[in-house]
């Protein structure tokens, strides 16, 4: 469907373009009720890049919110029980519903027959189809034949979904599984190696938990910006440990420390103009990231 942006904009109440995705906060359900788009479909408008993301957990996201792809969340690790199925996973943990995302943007998840740190095993990755929260008894379908009807990788046909190829032999209580949604999103916070390295600014006025709205991951943008380090123009902005803000990046050795070597995978742009106020607040930024994951061939939010 072709993008209409005035439409859009008059049809969220926005004050001018600067505020496009202010009211963008729905469920899943209202993503697709209204033809916004599906999950983590990136869309240019403008010279800038945007996304449809999902603020799973974590409490409110709000507008300059630096955010980090979710990974590792304790829900989404654990194990497999005796129950599973090769074309159906049964896990021993409560899971969310929606981790399947969609065909361009899926949810995945990984196994290994025993546990994931020791088993001498390679990781075997699989596309979440469908998945079925219950009690301490999650089931993930990692086929499409037993979720549609049709197996969409041998071609539109009928038959038992254990013909499928990417069936997993064998699965049960010796194995280990993580999955990973790419359109989840937590603020970012340089105490923690898991949320260090930035992915995008928050474009909503609040995203709050489950819900999904828009960050910007390329172009010029408005972020949480800490200015008690003065920044002068063209200064380099990294993760800080304020959740969801940037800080001037500052290398204060010439023989960087390791922690100084790990903040580099958190710089996440430069300034345009100085800062120099002992606060957070919005400020200009240019996103240039030194390294983008998740940018496949770009999607439509409209």
């Amino acid at each position: 469907m072709a993008m209409n942006w005035a439409y859009e904009s008059a049809s969220i109440g926005g004050t001018g373009r600067k505020d496009l995705f202010a009211e963008w906060n729905y469920t899943v359900a209202q993503l697709r009720g209204v033809g916004k788009g599906p999950l983590g479909s990136i869309s240019p408008l403008r010279g800038n890049l945007y996304q449809i993301v999902q603020n799973r957990f974590g409490g409110d996201l709000n507008k300059g919110d630096v955010v980090s792809l979710a990974i590792a969340e304790a829900s989404r690790i654990g194990n497999l029980t005796g129950a599973s199925l090769t074309y159906q996973l049964v896990t021993d943990d409560t899971h969310d519903s929606g981790l399947a995302g969609n065909d361009g943007w899926p949810g995945v998840i990984g196994v290994t027959a025993g546990a994931f740190a020791t088993a001498d095993v390679d990781e075997q990755l699989r596309q979440i189809y469908n998945n079925t929260p219950a009690a301490g008894a999650s089931s993930v379908d990692i086929t499409p034949l037993n979720v549609t009807g049709s197996d969409y990788i041998d071609g539109p046909t009928n038959g038992a979904p254990t013909t499928n190829p990417d069936v997993i032999a064998t699965p049960g209580a010796t194995y280990d599984y993580e999955v990973f949604c790419p359109y989840e999103v937590v603020k970012t916070d340089s105490d923690a190696k898991l949320t260090t390295v930035p992915h995008g600014v928050v474009m909503s006025t609040t995203i709050t938990d489950n819900q999904c709205g828009v960050i910007q991951v390329g172009g010029i943008a408005l972020a949480k910006v800490d200015g008690t380090t003065d920044l002068v123009a063209g200064d380099y902005l990294a993760t800080d440990a304020g959740a969801g803000v940037l800080s001037k990046y500052v290398a204060t050795t010439v023989d960087p420390t390791l922690t100084q070597i790990e903040q580099l995978m958190g710089i996440f742009g430069r300034i345009l103009g100085a800062y120099t106020n002992n606060g957070v607040r919005l400020r200009a930024i240019l996103i240039q990231p030194t390294m983008k994951q998740l940018l496949p061939a770009q999607d439509y939010l409209w």
